[in-house]
């Protein structure tokens, strides 16, 4: 049912995607149109850089909040430049449904 999943970034990320074998990638343009459509095709995930995640943070945000259900999960991923230098999306989401931190914090 939503076995979908779909990446919204910049060319070079969507190539790499495309390689890695996900079919569904998008630009930037129309983003809260897409986000929408998306949801209402039954993606269960959504890969968006955190470049154009920054860049359109008010769409993203209204978009979450406004979701009929959990589905489908957003989740900003770096580009192919690398980090932002935020905290690791995905590691967040793993502590907080498992409750233990995967990551080592080297200092």
């Amino acid at each position: 049912m939503f076995e979908k999943i779909a990446v919204i970034g910049d060319d070079i990320t969507n190539t790499g995607f495309k390689l890695g074998g996900i079919g569904y990638t998008f630009g930037e343009e129309n983003l809260k149109e897409r986000l929408y459509d998306l949801e209402k095709d039954n993606f269960g995930i959504i890969f968006i850089t955190e470049q154009i995640e920054e860049r359109n943070r008010a769409i993203v945000e209204d978009f979450k909040k406004s979701k009929r259900g959990v589905l489908p999960l957003v989740i900003e991923i770096p580009d192919y430049k690398g980090p932002m230098g935020k905290k690791d999306t995905i590691s967040m989401l793993i502590k907080r449904a498992i409750g233990v931190d995967l990551v080592k914090n080297e200092e």
